[in-house]
């Protein structure tokens, strides 16, 4: 949506239509942060879902609440960039925050870069390993150890997949 309407901005026909366009590609991609923010606060709260411990990790749920935290950190962070830009498109070109530098360095540079640092501090890959085995949660896992191997996912076609689902 916004790239459509990012198009149509760059004629003089259709730069009204454009604007609108981008403008509600930019709020429907906020409900949609919102809907995974909700959803990663029920994958937190649900004991079912776990993430391996990584080695400097206390414990298995401290892992899940690093994971947990960074992600929801960051997600906060790339929201209020989008509110950012709501209003940025919302008020123009010519309008205060489009020719206002130190809001974009503020709104929309740092707050990138926050979320950056986060997971450079915060570093969750090892709370995901390659080729590491299921957890073992005491319930049925949506993925067997067969389809679980790297190799047999890369050689197998989705069809053969979706059938072992």
């Amino acid at each position: 949506m916004q790239g459509a309407g990012g198009g149509m901005m760059t004629t003089s026909k259709g730069r009204d239509a454009g604007k609108k366009i981008v403008l509600v590609g930019l709020i429907v991609q906020l409900f949609f942060f919102a809907c995974y923010m909700a959803t990663t606060i029920y994958v937190w709260k649900r004991p079912i879902y776990q993430v391996h411990t990584g080695p400097r990790d206390k414990s298995p749920r401290a892992a899940k609440n690093k994971v947990m935290i960074v992600v929801i950190l960051t997600t906060v962070l790339l929201y209020l960039r989008s509110i950012y830009r709501i209003a940025e498109f919302a008020d123009g070109y010519g309008g205060k925050i489009y020719s206002s530098e130190w809001a974009f360095y503020v709104f929309d540079t740092i707050l990138i870069f926050l979320a950056f640092v986060v997971y450079i501090v915060a570093f969750i890959g090892r709370n995901f390993p390659r080729n590491a085995p299921p957890l073992d949660n005491g319930e049925e896992s949506y993925a067997s150890s067969e389809t679980a191997n790297p190799q047999r996912i890369h050689n197998a076609s989705s069809a053969q997949l979706v059938e072992k689902l």
